[in-house]
């Protein structure tokens, strides 16, 4: 097992996706959604939380812009790396007010943004309890 500092779910999320990307990778793809017009809640504060300093690893801190998505959710983020300098990432909260997006960015060869596209958006909490038949109640 990896020793690392203790880290909470969203921490953890931000780790596997550092594990596949560079920091920097993952700001700039932050910053090129920062005014997109299909961007959703999370990907405001986020945005919020890196105007304010915080680091990465920090987005998601009890006392940051995070927190009121936090309290009836969680982060939601999933990096895949796709062929020729494509990245897949799915970014957004959980929860019953939570969506979630998902985006293909294609980077240039200095690592830079050149093409971002909006592939779609979810609420994962829909779509993992109240239309599973299995969970449904009614």
């Amino acid at each position: 097992m990896r020793r690392t500092s203790i880290l909470d779910q969203s921490q953890q999320l931000i780790f596997c996706a550092l594990a596949l990307i560079e920091e920097h990778d993952l700001v700039a793809m932050l910053r090129a959604l920062r005014d997109h017009p299909d961007r959703n809640t999370t990907i405001d504060l986020l945005n919020q939380a890196l105007d304010q300093g915080l680091a990465v690893m920090d987005l998601t801190d009890d006392h940051g812009p995070m927190r009121p998505l936090m309290m009836e959710g969680g982060l939601v983020l999933q990096v895949i790396l796709l062929r020729n300098r494509m990245v897949w990432l799915t970014i957004g909260s959980s929860g019953p007010q939570g969506e979630a997006s998902d985006w293909r960015f294609t980077f240039d060869d200095l690592d830079q943004v050149v093409k971002v596209e909006f592939e779609g958006s979810h609420n994962i909490w829909l779509l993992g309890h109240y239309f599973n038949p299995v969970n449904h109640t009614n």
